[in-house]
């Protein structure tokens, strides 16, 4: 936790150094975190990668009372919320390969699957 600290303050300071490790750092548990909620890595990765670009842009307005770990868990889960409403109001945003139809009639199901 004193790591963390101290890696939080360099980058705050401007030390692109610590921000990679911190990423380094949590970036597989973060990831299993959005993969958990979204069933989906790819959206998970996204998220991850999403959630580290606003850590990096907000980084001046950061208090932090807690640990790093559970600040950034929970700006990962809650841009993985983000995802998955804005999935529920817009069901054409499954995945593209459902969205594939054949053209000839009475082709067998998996011929026209890509």
């Amino acid at each position: 936790m004193i790591e963390d600290r101290l890696l939080l303050y360099r980058f705050k300071r401007g030390d692109a150094d610590a921000l990679r490790r911190i990423y380094e750092k949590y970036e597989v548990y973060l990831l299993t975190v959005a993969t958990a909620l979204l069933n989906d890595i790819g959206a998970a990765e996204d998220v991850l990668h999403d959630s580290f670009v606003a850590f990096a842009e907000s980084a001046h307005k950061i208090r932090l009372e807690g640990n790093l770990r559970s600040f950034l868990a929970t700006c990962v889960a809650n841009r993985s919320h983000d995802v998955m409403r804005k999935r529920s109001r817009n069901p054409e945003s499954l995945n593209k390969a459902a969205m594939f139809t054949c053209d000839e009639k009475g082709s067998e199901p998996d011929v026209c699957l890509f």
